[in-house]
């Protein structure tokens, strides 16, 4: 039965994420098999792509978006002829294999926007892998060898391999279908709840930052409550001390009280009457001093009481609010795998682009910081990387002449460090050029050459991140108008973080950001002056001192 319109937009949101999902699944595995593994990991890489290119498919029939099921069909045909060998894992075949995948997101923005109308590169593409498909049907070999690179030569697989039957394009698609009912399903659901394989994962489900940014703003709220019900308590500790006080006075009355009860005593020669009256008067009032004396014992325990339960009570709402802010911040917090899932996407593209052959190695993905912190900083990221290869990374032959491997390096890392985290990115490349910089700058017309020349080198290094600076004479679409490390620069600032760079001439460059791991919430000290009130944040303190007036 074919979904109305309005079901179809509904439910296209939630498809959409996950087709992403499939679609990152297919391209890591696609990496994974450009770096040459060994026969056991392709074939079992293979069985993993191949059922995220057939979930793809599923999906897009079961909501209706029929260009992404014909590409995941197309991937399909694809990925099982370069299974049984029809197919060679050429560098160009990766490229096509590739393009598929962004043709898949292409159309998964339109139908957002519910265009149904197929984008014409698509249906060129679709047409090319038509064709493809149809020569792997009936020739040994459809796309040509590309030159001898590591990241475009993997093997074959081995003629054993192509007969056993995990290989047979039966067993795969028999083994994909349970991906293809439960991707079928998945998108009729207003939420989606993963339930891992391992049993003692944890089950997770997507929420909305905007809710988490209201629940944090209640619990802030809850805060405000717990300030105010603290100055109660001040205010409940102040009667208790004026009780205290009290009970003092009425302590040193004691011996006027007893006087005035011997007086009454004796008379003093007064008339009958008036002796009366006198006695009648006083011992009224010796008697309400006797009733009240303890009254203010009594009063100051009761209020002694209520204090201490008011500051349990208040002790306990400090640490709710607390935890509950801090699992705020924990469901806020998402591992740095979150956004580096397309750089090595980004790196092979670049280095294929430029004949170079660079790895790109990514360590502490499990990292978790801020989302807010991780938006802000996928941008820089990419840049650091983009500069790594096209500025940093030799070609082969110039590393092969400098006595380096043929393979350049790019290392991402990420650790906690307090409550910051320190990302660096480092190539083993020429490392930075400071007269090049130095140059540039005055090219640029950013400084004179006076001012160029006064620089020392831990000045120089940091015109790296200038904005409009580049070292590059040619403009291209990767590089040289000196506007990604200015980007970057701008968005460690925003986020009130550190950036540094060092480098070894000929060894390569390191680049280090320290950012905070949440921006949900931050310390201030509060700060008069000149009546007005002012929050300093803490990160920026770096010692406090009394000052004479």
């Amino acid at each position: 039965m074919e979904l109305s319109g309005e079901i179809r937009q509904q439910l296209i949101p939630t498809f959409k994420v996950e087709q992403l999902e499939h679609v990152q699944t297919v391209t890591e595995g696609l990496l994974a098999l450009e770096g040459r593994p060994g026969p056991a990991e392709q074939k079992s890489i293979l069985a993993s792509i191949f059922r995220a290119a057939h979930s793809m498919k599923g999906a897009a029939q079961a909501v209706n978006v029929p260009t992404v099921a014909k590409l995941g069909h197309a991937l399909e045909d694809l990925l099982l002829h370069a299974k049984e060998g029809r197919l060679s894992f050429s560098a160009e075949l990766f490229d096509l294999l590739h393009e598929s995948l962004d043709a898949v997101g292409l159309v998964l923005e339109q139908a957002e926007l519910d265009n149904e109308e197929t984008p014409p590169d698509v249906i060129g593409l679709l047409k090319q892998l038509g064709e493809v498909n149809a020569i792997a049907n009936g020739a040994t070999m459809s796309v040509p060898e590309a030159r001898p690179t590591p990241a475009a030569q993997a093997p074959s697989p081995p003629e054993a391999a192509k007969e056993s039957p995990a290989n047979n394009p039966e067993t795969l698609r028999e083994t994909s279908q349970t991906s293809e009912t439960s991707a079928t399903a998945e998108p009729e659901e207003s939420k989606r709840l993963e339930l891992p394989t391992s049993q003692t994962s944890d089950q997770t489900i997507r929420v909305s930052v905007n809710k988490l940014d209201a629940l944090m703003a209640q619990s802030s709220e809850l805060l405000a409550a717990k300030i105010r019900a603290e100055q109660r308590l001040v205010e409940v500790r102040e009667l208790e001390l004026s009780t205290t006080e009290w009970q003092k006075k009425w302590h040193a009355l004691r011996p006027h009280q007893s006087r005035l009860l011997r007086n009454q005593q004796k008379g003093n020669g007064r008339t009958p009457t008036k002796q009366f009256e006198l006695t009648h008067d006083l011992t009224t009032l010796v008697e309400f001093f006797y009733q009240n004396q303890d009254m203010p014992r009594q009063f100051n325990t009761k209020i002694n009481t209520l204090y201490r339960q008011f500051a349990n009570d208040i002790m306990r709402l400090s640490l709710n609010i607390n935890e509950l802010q801090e699992e705020i911040k924990r469901m806020r917090m998402l591992p740095l795998a979150t956004i580096t899932k397309t750089f090595g996407r980004i790196v092979r593209d670049i280095a294929r682009e430029q004949n170079k052959q660079i790895n790109l190695v990514i360590l502490g993905e499990e990292t978790e910081l801020d989302k807010r912190v991780l938006e802000q900083i996928k941008d820089p990221l990419i840049h650091m990387l983009r500069n790594a290869a096209d500025h940093g990374i030799e070609s082969s032959e110039k590393r092969l002449q400098a006595g380096k491997p043929a393979t350049g390096e790019i290392v991402l890392e990420a650790r906690q460090q307090g409550t910051n985290v320190v990302i660096t990115i480092a190539d083993d490349g020429t490392g930075l050029d400071l007269e090049k910089l130095r140059h540039a700058a005055v090219r640029k017309g950013l400084l004179t050459q006076t001012e160029a020349a006064q620089l020392d080198d831990a000045e120089a290094k940091m015109l790296v991140f200038s904005s409009g600076l580049s070292t590059s004479q040619i403009i291209t679409n990767i590089s040289g108008r000196g506007v990604g490390m200015d980007i970057v620069r701008k968005n460690v600032e925003d986020l009130q973080g550190m950036l540094e760079v060092c480098f070894e001439p000929g060894q390569g460059t390191t680049y280090s950001m320290t950012l905070p791991l949440t921006l949900a919430s931050s310390h201030g000290l509060l700060v008069q002056a000149g009546g007005q009130l002012f929050a300093l944040p803490l990160t920026n303190i770096e010692r406090m001192v009394q000052v004479e007036r």
